[in-house]
This record gives structure tokens, C-alpha cells and sequence, in this order.
């Protein structure tokens, strides 16, 4: 189980890339999903020395950003253009496919293009609250990000972490 302190920093670390992305939103708009995905995999191995990797498989396919140490996954990340409450849902069941019981630190990156950043992050939180794994809301960071417990599909008793970031890199 990766330490809530590491889990913290590597929060922190894609926090600081997302607000960079954001300040410079021009120089991201060309930019696909996997571009933008590198960027952060790309800072998080300056500080987890190369431990990060894009496109791994873990369990039932390949996340976008995997960290492993000693042979465990310690962070399990997956990117995605915000599309809709739909999607939105659909991005949280493809993160589950990609982790096992043993993983507990989860992250969703959505990258809004669209304005309207605060009704976009009001409708994700309620696709997340109705989302059959979800457990509580936790405290989140900033007001463009989301936490919360969720459980493993068929166990209830065994919770994760999730945070959602959202980066606000609008046309």
C-alpha cells in the first residue's frame, strides 16, 4: 500500500503541472491526450527517477501513467478530454480494469476544453457520487479537483483512494 505522504507528493507534483498547463493554455491546445499525459509522466519521473511509465499494462490493460517500485504499483493514473458525465463514468470503470485489490491510490486527469470549468466539475462530482463504487467524499486540494473513497467492484470492504484533477485549457 503506497504511503499517504508519497501519495501526497505525487498529488502535489501533478498539481503543479496542471496549474503550468493552465497558465499557459495555448501552448497545450494543439496537444492530444497523449502529449499532455507525457508532460506529467515526464515531471513525475524527475522525481520518482524513471520509475513512472506511459502506457503500461497492469491487470487488464494499459493506464497512462503507472509508477511502480519493487516490482508493486505504487500510482495508477489514467488522462482523458472531458466528453460528458457519461464518459466521465466510464474513465472511473477503466481506471478499476487497470488496478488490482492491492492498489489503492487512484487518479483521473480530465483535460476541459470547454468553458464552464465549475458546472463541468459540479456534473462529474454528481456522476461520481452516483457512481456504484463510491463511498465518501474526502477533503480535495484545490476546487478543481475531486477526492473520494470508492470501493472495489465486489468488495465493498476494501476501499481506495481516488482523486480527479481537472485542467482548464480552454480554445
Amino acid at each position: 500500500m503506497l504511503e499517504d505522504r508519497i501519495f501526497e507528493h505525487i498529488l502535489g507534483v501533478v498539481r503543479m503541472q496542471a496549474l503550468q498547463m493552465e497558465q499557459a493554455p495555448k501552448t497545450y491546445l494543439a496537444m492530444d491526450e497523449e502529449a499532455r499525459r507525457d508532460l506529467f509522466l515526464g515531471t513525475l519521473n524527475t522525481h520518482y527517477e524513471g520509475r513512472g511509465a506511459a502506457e503500461a499494462f497492469n491487470v487488464g490493460g494499459k493506464t497512462d501513467i503507472l509508477i511502480r517500485y519493487e516490482g508493486k504499483s505504487l500510482f495508477i493514473g489514467e488522462c482523458k478530454f472531458w466528453q460528458g458525465a457519461k464518459s466521465f463514468t466510464e474513465a472511473i470503470d477503466q481506471l478499476f480494469g487497470y488496478a488490482s485489490w492491492r492498489d489503492t491510490k487512484l487518479e483521473l486527469i480530465v483535460f476541459v476544453r470547454e468553458k464552464g470549468l465549475s458546472e463541468i466539475i459540479a456534473k462529474a462530482a454528481e456522476a461520481l457520487a452516483a457512481h456504484p463504487q463510491f463511498v465518501a467524499w474526502q477533503d480535495a486540494a484545490g476546487e478543481t479537483e475531486l477526492r473520494a473513497t470508492v470501493s472495489w467492484p465486489g468488495d465493498a470492504r476494501r476501499h481506495a483512494d481516488l482523486n480527479v484533477f481537472f485542467v482548464h485549457t480552454p480554445a
